[in-house]
């Protein structure tokens, strides 16, 4: 049986008590450290759930927007969209595709500089299209086929001082609506916009 020290009479008392026999007066019960570490855990992940993510805020539109060609620096990386285009079926990407999908597939070729004198991973999670009220991540298996069919690579660790070229794909319904790219230096940290529609 674990003691506790009552916080009116400075007499020890048990911890399972509610009241201190000595004086009556509450027990006020602590916290213990892995209660703690739980809330904040708790709170993290619904602060994540909330705003986090790297999807669409309300705030997104005031983020600074770059051209395409620009290069759009988020504090040590430094990412630059050179060239967009579409194809109308994953078919034109891979023609061993299994499925046609639907709508088109968005490509979009980057360049990512690490100005850090650390590796750092950017990948196509560090993107998303925005139109309107929708968000759209990158098709992970579109941006496979279009890498090899238009022989570059896909984004991944990237060492310091080094630029990677890469790729990107999406899978979109149509390519009527303005769409922008939300280039995101991590789920914490700057973002910026580039139109590509």
């Amino acid at each position: 049986m674990a003691l506790q020290t009552c916080n009116d009479c400075n007499r020890e008392v048990s911890s399972s008590a509610t009241q201190c026999p000595h004086c009556g007066a509450p027990i006020k019960k602590k916290m213990g450290c892995l209660k703690i570490i739980g809330a904040l855990f708790l709170f993290f992940v619904i602060l994540a759930a909330i705003g986090g993510g790297g999807g669409k805020s309300s705030n997104d539109k005031n983020l600074p927007k770059f051209a395409v060609g620009a290069p759009v620096v988020l504090k040590d990386v430094e990412v630059t969209v050179t060239k967009v285009e579409y194809v109308n079926s994953i078919k034109e990407l891979n023609q061993f595709a299994t499925e046609a999908g639907s709508g088109i597939y968005l490509i979009l070729y980057v360049s990512v500089k690490n100005n850090s004198d650390q590796a750092m991973t950017f990948t196509s999670n560090n993107f998303k299209i925005l139109r309107g009220n929708s968000t759209y991540d990158p098709d992970l298996t579109a941006t496979m086929y279009a890498a090899m069919t238009y022989k570059c690579q896909q984004l991944t660790k990237i060492n310091p001082g080094i630029t990677a070229e890469g790729i990107v794909a999406f899978n979109l319904p149509d390519i009527k609506v303005p769409s922008n790219l939300k280039v995101s230096y991590s789920v914490w940290g700057p973002a910026a916009l580039v139109p590509v529609l």
